[in-house]
């Protein structure tokens, strides 16, 4: 898994997914360029929660020009540094997303249980954050200046390793994640009757749930096997991406 060979055909992909998720960022950037107006107009009242939506999407645009800063690299720079702050942008990404979501749950809830479930998903919130923070320098990288590359680079950046950790935050995730979708399920039940409302709010959930499950899964898994940094890497763009994607349009549907 770390032979030269397999290592290349790894990054190759890694590079092909990312310029996928990018893509996939960028439409559904266009398609809610009306909703966004409308809330940066005036035109929709602007809620504490839309800091949120716009900070989700800001930060993941920051990961984008850093990540682009590193794979059309030409001359010599400081890879690892470069890798922090992906990673930083990363970890607020992730968080911003879930938190959108969070946000979601406590609409089903009132009074003394509303101010129950803020309290624990605030601290499970914090407790992520931390580990994403905490995770920023687990990825390590050099200038790598071996023949091979494009004539108008001098190098590119290669990753050396990832820590054995590196998985932690993931599974973090998830767990804050399910939890959302759990406090969600028991809010809408506690409900007389069942809402359309509710019925969405559970569906949405569940599939917000599902696609960062798999993506957040696959990296914790490939990180525990320890296969090679390249693999680990394989899929944290378009988790990312996902994460950004679901969490803003889920939030538009509910505004509207």
């Amino acid at each position: 898994w770390q032979s030269p060979a397999v290592t290349a055909h790894a990054n190759d992909v890694n590079k092909m997914l990312s310029f996928m998720a990018i893509g996939f960022f960028f439409y559904d950037l266009i398609l809610s360029i009306p909703f966004d107006r409308k809330v940066l107009t005036g035109q929709k009242s602007l809620k504490w929660v839309h800091f949120a939506y716009f900070g989700t999407k800001i930060s993941f645009l920051g990961f984008i020009g850093v990540l682009l800063s590193i794979f059309w690299a030409q001359k010599d720079m400081n890879c690892t540094l470069q890798f922090r702050v992906l990673e930083f942008f990363m970890g607020t990404t992730v968080f911003t997303s879930s938190s959108l979501l969070a946000f979601r749950t406590l609409c089903v809830f009132q009074g003394k249980y509303r101010n129950v479930i803020k309290g624990i998903l605030a601290v499970l919130g914090i407790g992520m954050l931390a580990a994403w923070m905490q995770g920023v320098d687990d990825v390590s990288a050099f200038w790598d200046t071996s023949p091979g590359f494009a004539p108008y680079t001098e190098g590119r950046c290669h990753w050396t390793s990832v820590t054995n950790t590196y998985w932690v935050k993931y599974i973090i995730t998830i767990i804050f994640d399910a939890t959302v979708l759990g406090f969600t399920t028991i809010g809408i039940a506690r409900m007389a009757g069942t809402s359309k409302l509710g019925m969405t709010l559970i569906q949405q959930g569940f599939i917000y749930f599902f696609l960062t499950f798999l993506a957040n899964l696959i990296i914790a898994i490939f990180t525990l096997l320890q296969l090679s940094p390249s693999m680990s890497l394989l899929v944290a763009v378009p988790q990312s991406a996902i994460c950004v994607i679901c969490s803003c349009r889920l939030h538009r549907e509910l505004a509207e």
